[in-house]
């Protein structure tokens, strides 16, 4: 991971996704929290994990993430889509950073580009795009 600027934003190497190897860029604002979560333990190399480094079997750390993630979800009382009734994972907060670059952009945001860096394909958005707005009240 580096941290680029003009505009400042994370360069996160992705070495096994499932599109294979990228480099993908963050949108500014999660500079700060990344330097907030490094600041927590300096002596870490580059290549240490930055969530649950003390479990080195990344199943478990998974596991851990997601159940804190529906606890979150149950405290706030918005487990399920409200139009659709679809339960909420950690997978839709993908699906919600997508749609959100695309909305925040206004239109501008090249969706090719957007599709590489994501790590899916032009289809796919297209298809979550059209999710999304059929389950808009």
């Amino acid at each position: 991971m580096t941290i680029a600027d003009d505009p400042k934003r994370l360069l996160l190497t992705i070495r096994n996704g499932k599109t294979g190897h990228r480099i993908a860029n963050s949108m500014p604002g999660a500079v700060p929290v990344m330097k907030r979560i490094m600041a927590r333990n300096p002596s870490a190399k580059p290549s240490d994990y930055r969530f649950l480094p003390e479990y080195q079997n990344r199943e478990t750390a998974s596991k851990i993430i997601q159940r804190q993630f529906r606890e979150v979800l149950k405290t706030a009382g918005v487990q399920h889509d409200p139009a659709s009734g679809i339960k909420y994972t950690i997978y839709s907060l993908r699906h919600t950073a997508i749609c959100m670059r695309l909305i925040l952009s206004h239109g501008e945001v090249n969706i090719f580009n957007l599709a590489k860096n994501a790590g899916t394909s032009v289809e796919q958005i297209e298809r979550l795009l059209c999710t999304a707005a059929s389950s808009q009240p």
